[in-house]
């Protein structure tokens, strides 16, 4: 039986082969297809495994720099270089966004995505989830300052689930 065998070539190595059989001038265009397709997929997933990844060390940095722990000084200022984090800006508050106990959580999701959204708006900042119902942001005063609207449009649009506290001005070391 005659048909193609369409090797899949990611980061200059090759990580699988698509065969089809069948006249080969009649199935080349369904293995491109297969091929961009498949591509397409790992580059997605290699995205999404520096997405977890990034998360991960901005977990480690916000519960390192508010609970006051040791941490390896070389691995914060990879995870701040990382998150275009400016660690010798001045001013920098801890936020805590807690959700009422009591909501359903279906909403979790509902309510971390605005909660990421805000953050992202307002930039130079660490953010990270703490089970079961609090979110912790570190964010550079200047900014916040700029983008308080989208604070108190955060905390209006979920009034009876979400509750903020914000500390008060330190450097990005001492947010304990």
């Amino acid at each position: 039986a005659s048909g193609i065998n369409m090797p899949i070539r990611f980061h200059g190595k090759t990580v699988a082969v698509i065969g089809i059989t069948g006249p080969p001038d009649e199935v080349t265009k369904y293995a491109v297809l297969a091929q961009r397709i498949t591509l397409m997929l790992l580059r997605e997933h290699e995205m999404d495994i520096r997405d977890r990844n990034n998360q991960s060390q901005q977990q480690i940095a916000v519960r390192a720099l508010t609970k006051n722990m040791d941490i390896d000084q070389d691995f914060l200022n990879e995870i701040f270089r990382n998150n275009d984090i400016n660690m010798n800006k001045a001013g920098w508050k801890t936020i805590l966004l807690k959700a009422h106990e009591g909501y359903h959580p279906a909403n979790a999701s509902l309510i971390e995505s605005g909660i990421r959204d805000t953050f992202e708006k307002i930039g130079q900042n660490l953010h990270t989830y703490d089970y079961p119902n609090e979110y912790l942001v570190i964010a550079e005063e200047e900014n916040l300052q700029k983008n308080m609207f989208r604070l108190r449009k955060l905390v209006d649009q979920y009034d009876r689930i979400l509750k903020i506290g914000i500390g008060s001005t330190q450097t990005l070391r001492r947010q304990y």
